[in-house]
């Protein structure tokens, strides 16, 4: 049964749900935005709806000669590398078939994978099922990412990162309340409806205001991303730091702690949810702010000292509820203003590589940077708590000091090669002018 809180606590999450359907500032007037915006929602929310139980439904599948541990890790870690492959591929698949296309292909390929998982009474077949909504979530990510940066700056962004934010709230909340009535399977099999109602809305309604054009700049290769050292630097010092630390330590290592914490199962739930709460409310404001001031230099700074902060606050709290909620807050806003700043940031540092191979191809590949950040963040922060248990946590804040003053020299150093190749560039044009006859 539930309680007069627990129906309070729903009670709003469904009305979080209900106001990805609703017009908001970044969607007035804008109808393919308000359906892209339903649409997301609608998939991210059929990803997150297992989210909650989905390591202890992969643990009752009967598998020989594999450890029950690796049996519930398999599943995390197919998803990140998944994810990670389809990244570059979506961007690709978008420039030769359309936005709209790929979208709802890829929802559909979600929905059809999630029932064939529902269904399975095998463990392999669930994995597979699972690496193929992994992909599609990947490139559903990637495309609608690149789709509203065409469309405006961090507020357009804004619409993405919400879907995902109110998606991971109702999602674990009444995905988890599902299974406790219908079981893990049957809610699994409801789950695979959303994806479904995604790529329907995208299929029959989704007319998109920006016609999509075939990108005309020359593809980048590999090689001339990893050698040039300014994306190489600003990857090491902004994007892969958020990823790790979102994945690694909010995502992994704080629910673990919360655990020897001895604090209950309940209250870690609606911790996170409150992290999610929390980053859901701020993204709207302060990517409306971001847009207005456009601070988006300081503001990669501010985020890394916020994330430093909040896990040296939990690291001191002992157990301590207030100092721990308060700590996730601080960590949340972090990397609420991390997550708003991480495209629009792009085009402004590297404006000579987005105007030679465009910038869909600079933020396609920053995206699939913060997919390994993805893979690399659990196994880091599992590899780190056992070597020097919950000091990982300090010395993981001090690592973010580090990286925050970083962050300020390279924008310096950035700043002051900018203003040199433009005196450059001035003078050159000058020598060029024609001088006066008398």
């Amino acid at each position: 049964m539930l309680s007069s809180s627990d129906y309070l606590i729903y009670s709003f999450v469904a009305a979080i749900a209900a106001m990805q359907f609703i017009p908001g500032k970044n969607t007035n007037n804008k109808s393919d935005l308000l359906l892209l915006k339903a649409a997301l929602f609608l998939f991210f929310l059929s990803t997150d709806f297992s989210r909650s139980f989905f390591p202890l439904f992969a643990s009752h599948f009967d598998v020989a000669h594999l450890d029950k541990s690796m049996q519930m890790a398999l599943p995390q870690i197919v998803w990140g590398l998944s994810a990670l492959i389809a990244t570059p591929y979506g961007y690709k698949l978008s420039n030769k078939l359309g936005a709209p296309t790929v979208l709802a292909r890829a929802a559909l390929f979600s929905a059809l994978a999630t029932v064939i998982m529902g269904i399975s009474d095998n463990y392999w077949i669930m994995l597979l099922c699972r690496s193929v909504i992994a992909g599609a979530y990947g490139t559903i990510a990637i495309i609608g990412t690149l789709y509203l940066n065409s469309r405006g700056k961090a507020s357009t962004i804004a619409i993405l990162l919400t879907a995902i934010a109110s998606a991971s709230i109702a999602g674990n909340a009444i995905g988890g309340l599902t299974a406790q009535f219908f079981g893990h399977s049957s809610t699994i099999l409801i789950s695979s409806i959303f994806a479904l109602a995604s790529g329907v809305l995208l299929i029959v309604f989704f007319k998109p205001d920006a016609v999509h054009e075939i990108s005309k700049n020359k593809t980048p290769t590999l090689k001339y991303l990893l050698t040039n050292k300014r994306i190489q630097l600003f990857a090491l010092l902004n994007t892969t730091p958020f990823r790790v630390v979102l994945t690694g330590f909010v995502l992994y290592l704080i629910p673990v702690l919360l655990v020897d914490y001895q604090i209950s199962i309940k209250i870690t739930g609606q911790l996170m949810m409150f992290y999610f709460l929390v980053n859901w409310l701020l993204i709207q404001p302060l990517s409306i702010l971001l847009d207005k001031n456009e601070f988006y230099k300081s503001s990669a700074i501010l985020s890394s000292i916020l994330m430093a902060i909040g896990l040296a606050l939990f690291y001191y709290s002992n157990g301590d509820i207030r100092l721990i909620t308060a700590s996730i807050f601080i960590l949340s806003a972090g990397m609420a203003l991390n997550s708003v700043i991480q495209v629009p940031i792009i085009s402004i540092i590297f404006q000579a590589e987005c105007r030679e191979y465009g910038e869909g191809a600079i933020i396609a590949y920053f995206r699939t940077i913060e997919r390994i950040g993805s893979v690399i963040g659990p196994l880091a922060a599992s590899l780190l708590l056992s070597a020097v248990g919950i000091r990982v946590l300090l010395l993981t804040g001090i690592l973010l000091l580090l990286v925050s003053f970083g962050l300020l020299v390279f924008f310096a150093l950035d700043q002051r090669l900018a203003e040199s190749l433009a005196r450059q560039k001035l003078a050159t044009s000058l020598d060029q002018v024609p001088g006066e006859t008398v």
